[in-house]
């Protein structure tokens, strides 16, 4: 979720959840802790960042916290599964039940070349995480065969950290899901898929897709998505 974004939806989320589920982009910390995750730095996000304090008041990274865990909800941080999620949080096992995803695809989904090994990066407390990756979930749910590979979950709080060094995954938005084949990344959904996150998921699976895979006009920007070949 963008910066902009994140910040208008704060009031309205609320008093719509019973556990605060907030937006999902990284934050520079003027005085920070010790860090797991080089800051971002790219032009593209420091221009976005500018622009959106020019129009809506910035929440310090203290507020962001604050409103984050209003309704109690201590975020799970590092190394997780679905499960563990599911049994902690409510609203993160009624998204589990209510989640439809596209018809069919998880039959394609447990048909995919075998060895890959998909990393989540993701937080409890993240409204694009939330709307995502239940929706997989049920994509996997659609059929009984174990899927050819492996998801790993690592939760970061509300700074994007987790209880290890992140740095070279580069995690700036989340959720993240990186694909990887024989320990080389072949692609990644940030943030918002194209389609579905379970479409574009099996599309850099079979190498249909690969690199960066978003919808995000600030991500598809500053990764050049949408420039002349």
């Amino acid at each position: 979720m963008s910066a902009m974004a994140r910040k208008m939806m704060w009031s309205s989320m609320a008093l719509s959840m019973a556990l605060a589920v907030t937006a999902c982009e990284k934050k520079a910390t003027p005085t920070p802790p010790k860090t797991d995750t080089a800051p971002a730095s790219t032009s593209a996000q420091t221009t976005a960042e500018t622009t959106s304090a020019a129009t809506t008041p910035k929440l310090s990274d203290e507020q962001l916290v604050k409103e984050s865990r209003k309704y109690g909800h201590i975020p799970i941080v590092g190394d997780t599964d679905r499960a563990s999620v599911t049994a902690k949080f409510e609203n993160w096992k009624k998204a589990e039940d209510e989640a439809k995803a596209t018809e069919g695809v998880g039959a394609k989904l447990v048909a995919v070349p075998e060895g890959a090994t998909i990393t989540i990066v993701f937080g409890t407390w993240c409204s694009d995480c939330f709307r995502e990756i239940p929706r997989l979930w049920d994509a996997l749910d659609q059929v009984e065969q174990k899927p050819p590979f492996e998801i790993k979950y690592v939760a970061v709080n509300e700074y994007l950290r987790a209880d290890r060094d992140l740095t070279a995954m580069n995690i700036h938005n989340i959720p993240t899901l990186i694909v990887e084949r024989d320990g080389k990344e072949v692609g990644r959904i940030i943030e918002k898929p194209t389609t579905t996150v379970e479409e574009d998921l099996l599309a850099l699976l079979t190498g249909e897709k690969k690199g960066v895979v978003t919808s995000s006009p600030e991500l598809r920007r500053r990764y050049g998505l949408d420039e002349k070949k």
